[in-house]
């Protein structure tokens, strides 16, 4: 967002480098309004550690064409500085009308401006980013110093760790103390809610009913969904090999079935207890059609960066943002071509290339694809024109044992922003390619060529995701072989009758009113929205020639995903289990099967007997005829 101190123009007694001529500081404040407009103000002091070296002329530039209010001053005397603005910068050039001469001597400099993107006001949660400095040892010293309204509170997360943090009565201070030139992220916030709503076109152009699945967004360590409407229902909603929730539908021939999914996402800084992580495979380490680890490039520039920071700070250096996709689509690259074309990279390719250098590093890596939520798509460009509108990687972190969420693409943009060390609140999940490059495709990928420039993702900022109470059905249905029912089998169906997913269920007896089912437990690991799940269930009688009905009730409890603690639901009334009649009754007793069985066997056998003889008694007559 801006490059301070980019080039130093000096008017010298003798060519020597600037840092032999001047002992320098750097203390920079950040007044951060409500509304997120930030003033910015630049003390720069340059002491003379000769007597015949001063400073004629200073430039900075500010990486940003938005700037405005620019105001100078040198030694307390107002200066006119010289603002040029670019499409993707402003320069500020000051040039002083006197000269500071003399061993010990200073010359202090103040810049100020309004910038409106060092500060993001996100619904309730306020970011504010200064970047890496162009040069980290231009200065002896360097300070930052945050002022934020104490609307916002306390910052939740800084980065770097070394700061304090002092209440005033109308803001908040955080003072950082920089030693490596780095840049700083502050979130004031823990949670961030989102609104959407998102389209699937589903088309059968075939003469037979199909079979058509699409990718909702799930559940994460990071983000918990709440699905108000999902119309019409899947068919079958199941968690793949990545996590991705994979919704299916029956399409008749010849037609197009519209989904339509409104849902509330709440995202947070420390992960979820639930779900549980999914531990990443040995194929989270191998070759992909965009991920090729064995290309000859990809295996020297691995050798030379093996960890997961050294891969960012490489994939950030390297390539350089293709502004042009912002509005006309193009080919996705893959992680050994851009390479080669690193001037052509967009978010696609900052992700590949991570994955493709972490991979070969043996560090398992997989591609996030879904929405970032950004109000300047300079800084933080999306893909505008395709509703998939944004990609980054996650790489496994064996220190935590989690999936950690990186973005250098807005590394990149931002002019330097940490988007390694700490993440934000504005990613949203899509969807999880990991045993694939390509696969699931996102939301926003399912329409025809007619509706290719319509949105088909609309995500807005919501205002609360307060707990909900989960809705459960159950009901018992027979055990069919080949549609006959089978004797003393029942499945229990389990339907969660809610849009989000539940999880560390437990399914168990807690009263039997006849001992004619054993007392069990059936845990299930998880309910997704509006998913049904089948628990086997035996009743037989304990009476063997003697019909019984019997009420069974039955408890669902579950683990609440934010603090894990368990709570039981009585919502389900006495399920009444009749078996009438005789008949019914012996078929229920756990001898009955075998019992039938041998009956069977026994009439057969004994019919059999009574044929053979009967033929030998008639032959015979026959013969005599």
């Amino acid at each position: 967002m801006l490059f301070i101190f980019c080039w130093l123009q000096l008017v010298l007694a003798k060519p020597v480098m600037a840092d032999e001529n001047f002992a320098s500081s750097l203390a920079t404040n950040y007044l951060v309004a409500e509304n997120g407009m930030t003033t910015i103000t630049h003390r720069i002091e340059l002491k003379n550690k000769n007597p015949t070296t001063y400073l004629k002329q200073y430039a900075l530039k500010v990486s940003s064409p938005d700037i405005s209010q620019v105001k100078v001053k040198s030694n307390g005397e107002v200066l006119q500085p010289t603002v040029v603005s670019t499409d993707t910068q402003t320069s500020i050039g000051i040039a002083f009308p006197d000269q500071v001469v003399g061993e010990g001597k200073s010359r202090v400099i103040e810049v100020e401006y309004q910038h409106p993107d060092a500060a993001v006001v996100s619904g309730k949660v306020l970011e504010v980013l200064v970047p890496r400095l162009a040069v980290a040892r231009e200065y002896d010293t360097y300070s930052v110093t945050l002022s934020t309204p104490k609307l916002y509170g306390q910052p939740t997360r800084v980065t770097p760790a070394s700061y304090t943090v002092e209440e005033q009565e109308r803001s908040v201070i955080t003072r950082l103390n920089m030693e490596q030139g780095e840049g700083v992220v502050a979130l004031f916030g823990t949670q961030q809610v989102f609104e959407m709503e998102l389209h699937y076109l589903l088309q059968n152009e075939g003469s037979n009913p199909g079979i058509a699945q699409i990718a909702l967004p799930p559940d994460t360590s990071l983000q918990k969904m709440r699905y108000h409407q999902l119309e019409p229902r899947p068919d079958q909603i199941v968690v793949d090999v990545d996590g991705n929730w994979i919704a299916t539908y029956q399409v008749p021939p010849q037609r197009t079935l519209s989904v339509k999914a409104l849902a509330s996402i709440l995202t947070t800084l420390e992960p979820f207890a639930l779900p549980a992580t999914k531990l990443p495979t040995l194929q989270l380490t191998q070759s992909q059609d965009y991920w090729p680890i064995d290309d000859a490039a990809i295996q020297e520039t691995s050798l030379q960066n093996q960890t997961a920071s050294e891969i960012y700070e490489f994939v950030v250096e390297t390539l350089n943002y293709n502004y042009e996709a912002l509005y006309a689509e193009v080919p996705r690259l893959g992680g050994a071509s851009v390479l080669t074309q690193p001037d052509l990279a967009t978010c696609q390719e900052y992700t590949d290339l991570f994955i493709t250098m972490a991979r070969a590093n043996q560090i398992p890596a997989r591609r996030i694809t879904g929405y970032g939520y950004t109000q300047n798509p300079q800084l933080r460009p999306l893909e505008i024109n395709s509703d998939i509108l944004h990609a980054w990687p996650e790489y496994f972190d064996q220190a935590t044992n989690q999936w950690k969420a990186i973005d250098p693409t807005w590394g990149d943009t931002t002019g330097g922003v940490n988007y390694f060390d700490q993440f934000d609140l504005n990613h949203i999940t899509f969807a999880i390619n990991g045993h694939s490059s390509t696969l699931p495709f996102p939301a926003g990928s399912y329409k025809s060529a007619e509706e290719a420039q319509t949105k088909d993702v609309l995500v807005s900022f919501g205002q609360d995701f307060a707990a909900s109470q989960p809705n459960f059905t159950v009901s018992l249905e027979k055990k069919l072989l080949y549609g006959i029912p089978l004797p003393g089998r029942y499945e229990l169906a389990v339907t969660n009758e809610t849009g989000e997913a539940w999880y560390q269920l437990e399914l168990k007896t807690t009263s039997v009113s006849a001992q004619s089912v054993e007392p069990f437990s059936a845990p299930i690991e998880y309910l997704l929205p509006y998913e049904t799940k089948y628990v086997p269930l035996e009743r037989f009688s304990n009476q063997l020639w003697q019909g019984q009905t019997s009420d069974l009730q039955l408890e669902l409890s579950h683990a609440d995903y934010q603090t894990a603690s368990r709570y039981q639901t009585t919502q389900f009334t006495p399920l009444v289990i009749t078996e009438g009649g005789q008949v019914t009754a012996v078929l229920s007793h756990p001898l009955a099967i075998p019992g039938l069985g041998i009956g069977c066997i026994s009439l057969a056998l004994i019919s059999g007997s009574i044929l053979v003889r009967g033929g030998k008694r008639r032959g015979p007559v026959r013969r005599k005829s």
